[in-house]
């Protein structure tokens, strides 16, 4: 059909304003679980379990650590430049947002 044209029976459009922020929301509670995460990232010997799909889309670094990668359960550590930062900050930004941002290092 195109957009000129008028459907036979009535349309109904759903739009929310919420709908991403919900997205994100499901993605951080699975990832607090450990539901679904097929990645582990290590930054200072700690753990921390993770979305490829949503690291991948958050970030230029992890697309390239993980796209084309082939294993189901990948383990990526952090470069050492963000490990030694003085006062370095995980944040899990990626499922906490409404724009996806990225499992960020802040080095303030």
């Amino acid at each position: 059909m195109s957009v000129d044209e008028k459907p036979d029976s009535p349309m109904y459009v759903y739009e929310s304003t919420v709908h991403c922020t919900n997205i994100l929301l499901g993605l951080n509670d699975q990832r607090k679980k450990d539901i679904l995460c097929d990645v582990t990232l290590i930054v200072e010997r700690k753990e921390f379990r993770a979305h490829r799909a949503v690291l991948a889309a958050c970030s230029e670094y992890f697309w390239q650590a993980l796209v084309g990668q082939t294993k189901h359960d990948l383990v990526v550590s952090l470069p050492e430049e963000y490990q030694k930062e003085k006062e370095r900050k995980l944040t899990q930004k990626a499922w906490e947002e409404e724009a996806c941002v990225v499992f960020t290092i802040g080095c303030n």
